[in-house]
């Protein structure tokens, strides 16, 4: 019989440690903190031509969303806005001054990655006009 009470009791203080818990575990959050500010390089193809320029992004981030505004060295402007998590998916505007027709803005969306301390996404293309022929191969690649 003791070796049966040893047993009981065992199973009693197993379930007890089991049961203290209420509700299901709870799971790690997936969101980045990426408030802040980045830099690296925006690189984009135009009339035939690789261009790497200098860009910062300065993003604040509100519980899972980062939003941002980005400058780039060329006088390029623009906003991103994605779900704080490793896969970046959002949307991106551009603004940039054309000498032949004032300012040219522009939407597109966004995927690549983010960590802590890099993000890099690439940018759909945009269908070009004549008073705004967008860049192809938009890309950019940051650190924090």
């Amino acid at each position: 019989m003791k070796g049966g009470r040893a047993l009981c009791f065992a199973a009693l203080v197993l379930a007890a440690s089991c049961g203290g818990s209420s509700g299901s575990p709870s799971s790690p959050s997936s969101s980045l903190s990426l408030a802040g500010t980045w830099s690296g390089k925006f690189e984009y193809q135009t009339a035939g031509v690789n261009v790497n320029d200098d860009v910062t992004l300065t993003i604040l981030q509100a519980s899972a969303t980062a939003t941002g505004n980005w400058s780039a060295a060329g006088f390029t402007t623009g906003t991103v806005s994605f779900p704080a998590t490793a896969t970046v998916a959002g949307s991106f505007t551009i603004t940039q001054t054309n000498i032949a027709s004032g300012a040219c803005t522009a939407s597109s969306t966004i995927s690549g990655t983010a960590t802590a301390s890099d993000l890099v996404f690439t940018v759909a293309n945009i269908t070009p006009t004549a008073a705004c022929p967008w860049a192809t191969g938009m890309r950019f690649t940051l650190r924090k």
